[in-house]
């Protein structure tokens, strides 16, 4: 079949699997030999960039001489533009699969053409980037990941290798490891979504092809034997074992883990092919008493604040004197609820001398979005006359004054520090301000005004600290942020970690298992701590690879809004620490990362906060 340049048909590449390439559904015949189908899937799998041609080179005909390799490289890449009816460049018809110039050659993303393992992807990420949950409860998460496993026909290029191009074949290799694992990492959530659901036989079938891929895969096979015995089928249960354990052996040779054997056991004893009641976890939301580590939200209840203990008494050491404060650190760290916990009565009475005469008030500030300075005075007055009658005291004036909206504030001001009260006014999501065309330099300078000379302290929450957000745009000439104390928040003490995961249903093993996953981080810490109490099944301890996926669908998001934000150094710098090998950081940015709860141990000696951190950035690494 032959094609003109004006004449630009549909290419399709199957990788996943045998290697398949069709024009418009026909099978492309013109290949020669193999160097032409590796240019054609190399280019199209790194498709993001322009290659140079001494590396495409280099990369195909390693060792050949310079002129020699490029030479080749031009004659394959004619002959696979032959192959595959590309149009010529400068042509007027449809756009051209690849784009071409004297140095570099790059396969064109907008040309008529698809890529199973860019669709693959693409639904992966989708369903990662989708806000839900419980993936069960999200049918459109669910349908894509379905069609995303039923594209993986087989591993990556599988028996496809250029014996003179051990390069080649180590990208291909990395490729293929890669795709693999996100492939039984799709295949793990879809099982156990379904078996969520109580929809046991489909479970079951993405469970089986779990255990083609990987025979060793020893979560697949337990959660296949539950499915069989939620299923009735008490015998394909305990075959299942025997599998297992013939598997393990043979391509391990190792032994069935304690939970296995003791799974095989509690389906061996039972006595009826009716559903098991191992057959599925329970989530704990759904058996009683609810799951405590669902929020997700900022904690309000004081019961629930747990640690932070340093913090809080260095910032209330601060305000006893009436100094402002501010609380920095990176998102999902829990400024907020720490900021909320400062201001119930039953707190800061255990912390302050005279407590009677303080009256604390929280503003969320993402609520005055597009206000301006009358908005927040009102606000201000609002709150601080709720939290008066909320401690009991009722002490501020009813009423401000009409009009002007800081001459209200100020009288109350005034007022309260007549009568010897102390105003703490606890401000969150700072940047709301600073970044709002409403609020302009001389706000900010009536503000810090107020604070100096009335009994009115402020506590910011913000991610930048207040001098970096005061030296940009229209407030760079304020001087707002030297009244205040910083104080950063970062990861937790490793006590204080163990007692945010402290639960009566947790083993010492469920709690090793949380920390290395989490790292001592509050918000990954909840959600590695939700996961393994949903996974629960009654009497067993939980499939921890199960967790693990379903933890990493949840955390995902919030690692890809972590690593965008982080220059190129130091992507590359965790890259090479994630894969293994050692680095040292200056002292100023190994600060840097650890500020931002990337890193912890020294300078000399970092070390990534946790494994699922880390799992985040090797795939990164393949995929880049």
């Amino acid at each position: 079949m032959e094609y003109n340049a004006g004449d630009m048909a549909h290419l399709s590449l199957s990788l996943l699997g045998a290697l398949t390439v069709t024009l418009d559904g026909t099978p492309v015949a013109g290949f020669e030999y193999n160097k032409v189908r590796a240019l054609l899937i190399y280019l199209a799998v790194e498709s993001d960039r322009a290659h140079h041609r001494e590396v495409l080179a280099e990369l195909l005909w390693p060792g050949r001489p310079g002129e020699t390799a490029r030479a080749n490289l031009r004659k394959t890449l004619s002959t696979l533009r032959q192959a595959i009816g590309d149009a010529a460049l400068g042509a007027d018809a449809t756009p051209p699969f690849f784009l071409t110039d004297r140095e570099t050659v790059q396969f064109n993303l907008v040309s008529d053409h698809a890529l199973d393992v860019a669709t693959f992807m693409s639904l992966l990420d989708a369903c990662r980037a989708h806000s839900h949950p419980r993936l069960e409860d999200c049918p459109a998460c669910l349908a894509r990941l379905a069609q995303a496993v039923d594209l993986y026909h087989g591993d990556f290029l599988n028996q496809f290798f250029l014996n003179d191009s051990p390069a080649f074949d180590d990208w291909a290799r990395s490729q293929r490891e890669a795709l693999r694992r996100w492939m039984l990492g799709a295949l793990t959530q879809l099982a156990t979504a379904y078996e969520n659901q109580r929809d046991y036989g489909t479970a079951a079938r993405y469970a089986q092809r779990q255990i083609e891929l990987e025979p060793w895969a020893e979560s697949a096979h337990r959660q296949l034997m539950r499915l069989y015995a939620a299923l009735g089928q008490r015998s394909a249960a305990l075959a299942q074992y025997e599998a297992c354990r013939r598997a393990l052996a043979d391509e391990l040779g190792v032994e069935p883990e304690t939970d296995t054997t003791a799974l095989h056991e509690q389906i061996r004893q039972a006595r009826s092919e009716t559903p098991s009641p191992v057959a599925a976890p329970t989530p704990a939301s759904k058996r009683g008493g609810g799951n405590p580590f669902a929020m997700r939200a900022m904690l309000k209840d004081p019961a629930a604040f747990v640690g932070r203990q340093a913090e809080v008494q260095r910032l209330f050491s601060r305000l006893a004197s009436q100094q402002s404060c501010s609380i920095v650190g990176p998102r999902r760290i829990g400024k907020s609820s720490l900021l909320y916990y400062l201001t119930h009565p039953e707190v800061y009475r255990q912390h302050l001398p005279d407590p009677e005469a303080y009256i604390f008030a929280f503003i969320d500030l993402q609520e005055l979005a597009g206000a301006g300075p009358e908005d927040f005075f009102r606000l201000a007055i609002e709150r601080l006359r709720r939290a008066s009658e909320r401690a009991g005291g009722g002490r501020l004036p009813r009423e401000p004054e009409s009009g002007h909206t800081l001459s209200g504030f100020r009288r109350l001001l005034d007022e309260a520090t007549e009568q010897g009260l102390k105003l703490v006014l606890c401000c969150d999501e700072f940047e709301t301000l600073s970044a709002s065309p409403g609020f302009a330099a001389d706000f900010f300078a009536s503000l810090r005004g107020l604070s100096s000379n009335y009994n009115l302290a402020l506590v910011t929450a913000s991610h930048a600290s207040l001098f970096e957000l005061c030296h940009q745009g229209r407030i760079q000439t304020s001087h707002f942020w030297n009244v205040f104390s910083e104080h950063r928040l970062g990861l937790m003490p490793e006590t204080e970690a163990h007692e945010l995961i402290r639960h009566s249903a947790f083993t010492p093993e469920d709690q090793a298992f949380i920390l290395r996953l989490a790292g001592p981080h509050p918000f990954f810490l909840s959600i590695a701590s939700y996961h393994v109490l949903e996974a629960r099944p009654a009497g067993l301890s939980p499939d921890y690879a199960i967790v693990e996926e379903r933890f990493f669908d949840e955390a995902w998001r919030h690692y890809v809004y972590t690593w965008s934000r982080l220059n190129l150094a130091d992507q590359q710098a965790l890259a090479q620490l994630a894969q293994g090998e050692k680095q040292v950081f200056n002292d100023q940015r190994f600060q840097f990362l650890k500020d931002n709860t990337l890193l912890g141990g020294q300078a000399k000696s970092p070390a990534l906060a946790s494994t699922g951190w880390q799992r985040f950035i090797r795939e990164q690494v393949v995929r880049e």
